[in-house]
C-alpha cells in the first residue's frame, strides 16, 4: 500500500520477496511502471490479471513465478510489454497463442518450460521479436528452424552458455 504513494515510480526490483498476487492490484495503478522485476516469488495468475491494467509496463520479469497459462490469458492484454521473461514458469504450448497479441514483444524467455515444437507457430506472429530463449525446453532443432524461417531477425537462443552463472536465466 505506501508503494501507491509513488506516482512517479518507474522501476521496481522484488525479486525474491513475499510480494503477493494481491499488491499487484497497487503496482498495477503506478502510472508511470514500465519496468516491473517479481521474479522468484509467490505470484501467479491472479496477479497477472491484476498487472493487465498496468498501461505503462512494458518490461516484466516472471522467473520462477507461479504463472501458468491461465495468466498468459491476462498478459495478451498488455500489448504494449517489450521485453517479458517466463523462464522457470508452468507455461505449457496451451497459454502461447495469448502472446501472439504482444506485437511489440522484442525479446521473449520461454527457458525451463514445458513448450514444444507444437506451441511455437503463434510465436511466429511476433514480427517485432529479436531474442527468444527457448532453453532447457522439450523444443527440437526442426521447431527452431521453422520458426527461424518465420523470424529470420530473431535470435533463437537453444543452449545455455558454458559460462553462464548456476541458477540464472
Amino acid at each position: 500500500e505506501s508503494l501507491a504513494k509513488h506516482a512517479a515510480l518507474r522501476r521496481l526490483r522484488l525479486r525474491g520477496t513475499a510480494i503477493t498476487d494481491a499488491a499487484m492490484r497497487v503496482l498495477a495503478k503506478l502510472p508511470q511502471l514500465s519496468d516491473l522485476d517479481i521474479s522468484e516469488t509467490a505470484v501467479g495468475d491472479a496477479g497477472m490479471e491484476a498487472l493487465s491494467e498496468a498501461k505503462a509496463l512494458t518490461k516484466l520479469n516472471l522467473w520462477s513465478t507461479q504463472v501458468t497459462d491461465a495468466g498468459l490469458a491476462h498478459l495478451g492484454k498488455m500489448t504494449q510489454l517489450t521485453w517479458l521473461n517466463l523462464d522457470n514458469t508452468k507455461v505449457t504450448d496451451a497459454g502461447l497463442s495469448h502472446l501472439a497479441s504482444l506485437q511489440a514483444l522484442e525479446f521473449l524467455h520461454l527457458g525451463r518450460t514445458a513448450i514444444t515444437d507444437g506451441g511455437l507457430k503463434p510465436l511466429a506472429e511476433l514480427k517485432r521479436l529479436r531474442t527468444l530463449h527457448v532453453t532447457r525446453t522439450p523444443v527440437t532443432d526442426v521447431g527452431v528452424e521453422v520458426l527461424r524461417q518465420a523470424l529470420p531477425d530473431c535470435e533463437l537462443v537453444t543452449r545455455v552458455p558454458e559460462d553462464a552463472p548456476p541458477g540464472k536465466p
